[in-house]
């Protein structure tokens, strides 16, 4: 939500690269972004460290169990991997300088309807943690006290060598995190694959020649090569060939009687001399 009120001040624009400097315009934001981050990472006191660094520890602590020890190594990767493209996202938006390519040169924070839930949730965030520390071995058991009564007693309680992983973990991350600021990122080093995040993989534009291209030749050829002269071509055809026999039968219609009785006159003797043809071969 601490995202959102930064696009919000940021006109919308979403690429990171064009922020920069936010810290001292948008305090706040800043702030409750700084917790939420911190959160994710799993840094202590925030309640993402009990929520995620806890699991980490717990599956650990079964050698036994080799689906487990994956889980704990994917996991363990993972929270090296947050920790690092938290903290850049953090640092490239809120310190340094304000990047020329900025869309709005003085933000302006987000109205009250959209910082007090943030607030709120930064505020939770910092000490929801503290309402079952029994993982650490002390501390309130809220949580597991609840579970308990309905459901069933919970094992909390961390050995050292799970406490010891989840502290150096969370340490690990938590460096990253300080360090993102100085560190190259990979793309420098390999602008290709930058490249191809940005492009999708290049999904869109094979998506784009294999479907889009080809229905839209396609539409292009029916509706130029078999709609217009064809199709298109058979109604205007018969239109205009009905407008010109109306055109030629309206010669005969002069509008004066003389004419209409000897059309009459020869067609009767027409029609009299093919019978009188008719009997006289018969």
């Amino acid at each position: 939500m601490a995202a959102g009120n930064v696009i919000h001040a940021m006109h919308d624009e979403q690429d990171m690269r064009k922020y920069g400097g936010l810290w001292r315009q948008l305090r706040p934001t800043s702030i409750t972004f700084l917790v939420g981050s911190l959160s994710l990472v799993g840094v202590i006191p925030f309640v993402g460290f009990f929520s995620k660094e806890q699991i980490l520890g717990a599956a650990f602590s079964k050698p036994d169990d080799s689906a487990a020890q994956i889980l704990w190594f994917i996991g363990f990767v993972t929270a090296l991997i947050t920790g690092f493209y938290t903290g850049r996202m953090w640092w490239l938006s809120f310190w340094g300088k304000p990047s020329p390519e900025r869309p709005v040169e003085h933000p302006h924070e987000a109205p009250l309807v959209m910082m007090v839930p943030v607030a709120i949730l930064a505020v939770l965030a910092t000490i929801g943690g503290f309402i079952q520390t029994r993982a650490l071995g002390f501390g309130p058991s809220v949580v597991s006290g609840y579970l308990e009564q309905v459901v069933t007693p919970q094992r909390w309680e961390g050995g050292a060598a799970e406490i010891g992983l989840t502290l150096a973990t969370m340490l690990l991350a938590t460096a990253l995190f300080a360090a993102a600021i100085r560190i190259r990122p990979w793309s420098a080093y390999v602008p290709w694959a930058q490249r191809l995040l940005e492009r999708k993989y290049y999904f869109d534009d094979i998506y784009d020649a294999a479907f889009v291209r080809s229905m839209d030749w396609l539409a292009g050829f029916a509706q130029r090569d078999i709609e217009k002269p064809v199709l298109d071509g058979a109604v205007v055809q018969t239109g205009a060939l009905a407008r010109w026999g109306a055109g030629e039968l309206s010669l005969t219609q002069s509008g004066y009687f003389r004419n209409y009785v000897l059309v009459f006159v020869v067609g009767a003797l027409a029609v009299a001399g093919v019978v009188l043809l008719t009997r006289a071969f018969a």
